[in-house]
């Protein structure tokens, strides 16, 4: 009876059948658009895919049949059909949102603005191009993408070579055996892909015949037995159809065949230096080596199609390196080499039965010969072991990163070792993603010879000898051809700069026109790049200065705060324990190490900065070190200049060592002239010239003089009013220090904070202006408005044009505004604007000695520091000097604003800024000559009442006063150094009167102690007033005065009161959490931090290494302030240039460790701020300075007598 049931059940009408049937294919759908579950045998943990609901293209499986197994998987589309319009629309639309949204911009302007283009481009000609941006990403993606490779973890260190230009099978042929060298770099192998021009019509493809780029030929012999490799019997018959010669041996590398827009193939002999071969030995069997076996040490696969945003390929060599099961398969699968009975045989195994396994022993020495063969050759190779743990990383990054991984599993897994593996127990998912690479038809299977086109009455593309256009015309476009060819075929290098003095973008500058000999490079200023382009950037260089204590230039301040979030985002996984800095030749670490954001970007930095400050060259440390644990590659390590000695010097040597090292690392060294290139960097000037440069007078109003300074600077410049100027030292002291009261008008752009600086543009001394402007040489009057223009040359196929334009670097104005408020002409000129002077003078030994002062670095560091010579001094002390504007206009450095501290609370005066300024003065030429002043201070201490300053506002977000109120403060300064703590006890006075605030255990305001130093109570005890008044009032709990030159008594510093005071001190910070805060000189500041280091070590029991390691992590957690000026290490310079010491007299290359970056702090170490007080460049002189420290605060500890307590 149920057999009965059973038949009736099969035997229902057929559209009950189909209903079934379509009930079935909906279950199919459904499970389809559910997520994939993957386990890990081994270790029981579970995945969830959802990557592959993004796939455009289905797998050829289907419910009834799995074929995963098979080779090969051509796409759908037969050979020679064109992908259809709709299609290629989804596939463009699917890959711009994957660009924008990997560069985190996705539905912005930009993402849309593309999109349109994109869109527009396909409906009027049928497809579009991809930028190279566009194609990096992609090329990298479809590595990521490529389901059977096990070392994909190395995916975004892929270098793509543009080669899109190329048009002929020659250019083809050029382009690749570059590849070849750039990928071999002496064996240490570098992945990398070349594209060539996409498809257009299938008939016109360019491809690449060989199925890699060196392989061996085979030769098939009467008996059907092969010589050579004999999955190339067939290729080997086409290329001597083609004309080739055989040799007939084992290892004959086959020719290269090459066909470009659909002509008929060329054939390249491989040049012998591109094979790179490896002679196949073995550890323990030396009679391996005499079976005369090798193998080529670069797979260069070119077989397979790039398919990119809908676009195709079909040319797109690209590398990686081998595992050795593949190269060991390669000689002893039976369909190829088949060595394997030959091995098993000298290994003395028995060959007659399988289940001795002699196989399986003879192909383990085979992996074993070839692993040790490609080490000790040098050449980068992966054992399966290491492949399969590196690809079990990968999977757990892209589950992370993705939400999955397509991966083949029959692929995957090694074929040796299989369950000795990793990947041998996880169960992976496969499907197809885009971007790809596509297997595709053999070129020389569908190729149809332009002699059968012939004959099948096809018209032959043959080049039309009738003249269509003018002689000219043809002319125009060849040569734009070339040009463009040229371009598009040099690397391409970006070069960012940061600057506050223009220093930075002058280096910049002459880096570019190095560069421009072998690269395609571009300079652009850090604060209009968009970081999210760096990682598909394939160089890039970096000068940068350093602002005041550490701090990032203006120009790089968005920079550096998107490398932090970088770095939040993307810190190593602590399991890796593998180190960034390890040599790449580590194959087994560099493998199991997740490359990070920016794997593909190679760089160097070059930071500038003044020894005067202790964190000497910091954000340009920071920027170096951030990058590369973000996974960029170093080609130099870090090279730094000192303003105060040798910085022009150092960025020369930095320049030539960073472009000889760039060119060896690309390959370039031969294709250049070295020595012409490194001449752009002592030739004359290369941007200015007399014909070049000139002035123009204009009948117009000039600028506002804050409207000239915000359009030079690229910032709001906002003009106050200097409503009063307070002397606070008495008349009896020889130094002076003034209140400046600055009122902003209520300007929005001067908002501030307590602990925030002030940018002040200082105005030039009037004589001197006027003195200048009579020794110019055939200047307008000074009054007169001018523009500076300069003479743009374009070349073109019909010739050189010349038109004058305006050089919009500089605004329009008169030469008198320009030397007053616009140009920097109180600094000793530098070496490059004394070579610019050699050219203007007419007397053989003004010239020579001004040549001299340019390249002699060491002669022109003892002339500027004897002499301190102002642009005046200079034009004087050579009078031969015929000096026009233009020259003066165009390379003179901008006068720089000049940054103070605050000194006041916006909460008390709104609509007033307060700087306390110690007015600078010093004489010249060693002691004897005439007295200087500062050109800010000085310019303020004599200016009228009423007087417009320009200001604008830098703010200081690390110096604040802390939000919790209730923790304890500490104020150390020393002279002017008190400005930035004035404006912090205002707010804590207004504060007070306006909040009442409570802790939940009842404390209430935290105590406010002030530690200050000056040198007698009679001179220069400033705001001695105001202090008292505070401390009456409660607002300072304490307040500490040390005098260095009170008549009659031993001296006393600000470090011998916390000393005295350790423990009240060391409970403060250490116990309840305190603030440190210390303003003032770099003497002070360095005695200072050498006294709280003993204080800790004395109250608190740590060792001087613990000690210091605490201070570190107060700077880390900003509850160490530090707001400090440099002072003498000027002089300390004069001395040693006297003494005939080289300091700083060349580049300082320098390793950087990288585990300070996560702390996101530009602070140095406290280990290294000491050491810049004499800036000693040696580990003995660091402990010399150190020695000195202690031994002063011995004496002090023997002479001090008790501080003055207010």
């Amino acid at each position: 009876m149920e057999e009965k049931d059973s038949l009736a059940r099969t035997d229902k009408p057929a559209n009950t059948q189909l209903t079934k049937m379509a009930t079935e294919a909906e279950k199919n759908t459904a499970n389809r658009n559910k997520f994939a579950k993957l386990n890990n045998l081994l270790d029981g943990k579970m995945y969830v895919d959802v990557l592959h609901k993004k796939c455009l293209e289905e797998v050829p499986c289907t419910p009834e049949r799995c074929m995963g197994s098979q080779y090969a998987h051509t796409t759908k589309r037969p050979p020679g059909v064109p992908r259809p319009k709709e299609e290629l629309i989804v596939h463009a639309k699917d890959f711009i949102d994957q660009y924008y949204q990997s560069i985190k911009k996705l539905n912005t302007p930009a993402h849309l603005k593309r999109m349109e283009e994109v869109m527009s481009s396909i409906e009027s000609t049928g497809t579009y191009d991809l930028t190279t941006h566009e194609l990096t990403f992609g090329a990298k993606t479809a590595w990521r993408n490529a389901s059977r490779c096990i070392g994909r973890i190395q995916w975004s260190k892929l270098q793509m070579f543009d080669a899109r230009h190329v048009r002929t099978a020659k250019e083809m042929f050029d382009a690749i055996c570059k590849h070849v060298k750039y990928a071999m770099n002496n064996g240490n192998l570098r992945s990398s892909i070349t594209v060539f021009p996409k498809r257009t019509d299938p008939k016109d493809d360019f491809r690449i015949w060989n199925t890699q780029l060196i392989r061996y030929a085979g030769y098939r012999q009467p008996d059907g037995s092969v010589i050579g490799d004999p999955v190339n019997c067939d290729f080997t018959e086409v290329c001597i159809n083609m004309g080739w010669t055989p040799k007939g041996r084992m290892f004959d590398i086959l020719p290269l065949v090459i066909s470009a827009e659909g002509h008929d193939p060329e054939m390249f002999e491989v040049p012998p230096e591109l094979t790179f071969e490896v002679s196949i030995k073995h550890p323990k069997f030396p009679w391996c080596a005499d079976l005369g076996l090798k193998w080529v040490g670069v797979p260069f696969l070119t077989s397979m199609m790039f398919d990119c945003g809908g676009i195709e390929f079909p040319a797109a060599p690209f590398n990686g390196w081998f595992l050795q099961s593949e190269v060991a398969r390669d000689l002893c699968d039976t369909n190829r080499y088949n060595i394997l009975e030959t091995v098993a045989k000298m290994m003395g195994l028995d060959t007659r039965k399988i289940s001795s396994l002699w196989k399986d022993q003879a192909f383990v020495e085979v992996n074993i010969a070839v692993l040790y063969s490609y080490q000790s050759a040098g050449i980068t190779m992966t054992d399966h072991h290491t492949g399969s743990d590196s690809f079990i990383k990968h999977m757990e990054n892209e589950q992370r990163l993705r939400g999955g991984c397509p991966a083949d599993w029959v692929w995957i897994v090694p074929p040796i070792g299989g369950s000795l593996t990793r990947v041998f127990y996880q169960e992976m998912i496969r499907y197809n993603l885009k971007p790809s690479y596509d297997y595709q038809v053999d070129a020389w299977r569908t190729h149809v010879w332009e002699k059968d086109r012939d004959k099948a009455g096809n018209a032959v593309k043959k080049p039309s000898n009738k003249r269509r256009f003018k002689e000219v015309a043809r002319v125009v476009a060849f040569s734009t051809m070339m040009m463009r060819k040229a371009l598009m075929t040099r690397v391409k290098c970006l070069i960012l700069y940061a600057t506050e003095t223009g220093k930075s973008e002058g280096f910049a500058r002459s880096t570019c026109d190095i560069f421009l000999h072998a690269f395609d490079a571009k300079m652009m200023c850090m604060e209009e790049y968009d970081i999210a382009q760096l990682e598909n950037e394939g160089l890039v260089l970096i000068i940068t200065s350093t602002f005041g204590n550490g701090d990032p230039p203006d120009q790089g301040e968005s920079f550096s705060q998107e490398l932090a979030k970088l770095t939040n985002d993307d810190t190593p996984d602590e399991n890796e324990n593998v180190e960034r800095g390890q040599s790449e030749q580590d194959d087994n670490n560099s493998l199991l190490m997740t490359p990070g954001p920016f794997g593909n970007v190679r760089y160097s930095v070059f930071a500038l900065g003044s020894r005067a400050y202790p964190n000497f060259c910091a954000f340009g440390q920071y920027v170096d070190k951030t990058l590369h644990l973000l996974g960029a590659e170093r080609i130099l390590s870090l090279g730094e200049g000192d303003e105060l000695c040798g910085q022009e010097e150092s960025f020369r040597n930095w320049a030539q060592e960073v472009f000889k090292t760039t060119c060896d690392t690309f390959c370039l060294t031969d294709d250049i002239d070295m020595s012409a290139a490194i001449g752009a960097l002592t030739r004359p000037d290369i941007n200015w010239s007399s014909s070049k440069f000139r002035t123009t007078e204009l009948d117009e109003k000039e600028l506002d003089v804050c409207e000239g300074l915000s359009k030079l600077h690229s910032k709001s410049v906002v003009p106050c009013k200097l409503v009063e100027r307070i002397q606070l030292q008495s008349a009896e002291s020889s130094r002076q220090t003034i209140l400046a009261k600055l009122d902003n008008g209520g300007a929005v752009e001067l908002l501030y904070q307590a602990g925030d600086r002030v940018g002040i543009y200082p105005t030039n001394p009037l004589g001197l202006v006027d003195a200048i402007l009579a020794r110019l040489d055939d200047a307008p009057t000074p009054g007169q408005v001018i523009q500076v223009e300069f003479l743009q040359k374009t070349i073109t196929p019909l010739g050189t044009t010349t038109k004058w334009i305006p050089y919009d670097k500089r605004p329009k104005c008169s030469l008198r505004r320009a030397l007053g408020h616009y140009l920097d002409i109180t600094t000793t000129p530098s070496q490059s604007f004394l070579k610019l002077l050699a050219t203007q003078a007419s007397r053989d030994d003004d010239r020579e000695i001004l040549e001299q002062l340019s390249t002699v670095s060491r002669l022109y560091e003892e002339w500027k520091y004897k002499k301190t010579l102002n642009l005046l001094d200079v034009l004087n002390q050579f009078p031969s000097l015929k000096v026009p504007p233009s020259l003066i206009m165009t390379q003179l450095p901008l006068l720089q604003q000049r940054f103070y501290s605050i000194s006041s609370s916006s909460l008390v005066t709104p609509d007033q800024i307060h700087a306390t300024i110690a007015v600078v003065r010093y004489r010249t030429q060693d002691g004897s000559g005439p007295i200087r002043k500062g050109v800010c201070s000085g310019w303020l201490n004599s200016c009228d009442i009423g007087e417009t300053v320009p200001c604008t506002l830098r703010v200081a977000p690390n110096f604040r006063m802390p939000e919790d109120v209730t923790l304890p403060v500490y104020l150390i300064s020393s002279g002017s150094g008190i400005a930035p703590l004035r404006s912090f006890w205002q707010q804590r006075k207004i504060n007070k009167e306006t909040l009442l605030t409570q802790s939940a255990d009842g404390e209430t305001w935290g105590e406010m102690k002030l530690y200050f130093g000056c040198r007698n109570p009679a001179e220069d005890f400033i705001y001695e007033t105001e202090l008292r008044q505070m401390k009456a009032e409660g607002i300072l709990t304490g307040c500490y005065i040390a005098f260095s030159r009170r008549q009659g008594q031993p001296k006393v510093y600000v470090q011998d009161i916390l000393l005295q005071m350790s423990a009240d001190v060391y409970s403060g910070i250490v116990k309840r959490g305190g603030h440190f805060y210390v303003c003032g000189s770099i003497e002070m500041a360095s005695d200072v931090m050498a006294t709280l280091e003993k204080i800790l070590q004395k109250e608190g029991g740590m060792s001087v290494k613990s000690a210091k390691k605490y201070i570190q992590d107060l700077e880390t957690a900003n509850r160490f302030h530090k707001d400090i000026f440099g002072t003498s290490i000027e002089r300390n310079l004069q001395t040693a240039m006297r003494a005939g010491e080289q300091i700083n007299g060349t580049t300082h290359i320098i390793n950087v460790t990288d585990e300070t970056v996560k702390q996101n702090s530009l602070n140095t170490p406290v280990s290294n701020q000491i050491k810049t007080t004499t800036a000693p460049t040696s580990v003995k002189d660091r402990q010399d300075v150190t020695r000195n420290i202690e031994e002063k605060q011995r004496k002090r500890k023997k002479t001090s007598s008790p501080c003055v307590i207010i």
